[in-house]
């Protein structure tokens, strides 16, 4: 992949927030037909969900999607269902305890992953 120009657009926020500036910007620049491809990392970097919603948007504006390391393909069911767990906890506990508590919202996504952890291996929900 070799482009002509390119334009790198960051985010910190988190990919269930539908008010990152990053992402907001780039939606811009398709509808002013002023981007042609996008390359993201893997398909979480853009959204934690919906992926196929922004993918709609963006080929409805003739901007191709490339995903550069497709290492989310390689994951098992279990482990994208416990990242997207994680993601939901770090969201709500954000909001819960607010900007300045960063610590508390650490330490509920901390137990959430543990218990995530002890629980071990998922059985087959169809035995």
């Amino acid at each position: 992949m070799a482009f002509v120009e390119t334009l790198t657009i960051t985010d910190v926020a988190s990919g269930l927030s539908d008010r990152r500036t990053g992402l907001l910007r780039l939606m811009g620049l398709a509808r002013e037909d002023r981007v042609t491809d996008l390359a993201i990392t893997y398909k979480d970097r853009l959204t934690r969900f919906g992926f196929g919603y922004l993918e709609q948007f963006f080929t409805g504006y003739g901007v191709r999607i490339h995903i550069v390391d497709g290492q989310e393909d390689k994951k098992s069911l279990q482990q994208e269902l416990v990242d997207d767990l994680i993601s939901i906890v770090t969201s709500f506990s954000g909001k819960l305890y607010g900007l300045r508590s960063h610590g508390k919202a650490r330490e509920l996504v901390s137990a959430v992953k543990g218990v995530v952890s002890d629980a071990g291996e998922l059985p087959d929900q169809g035995s």
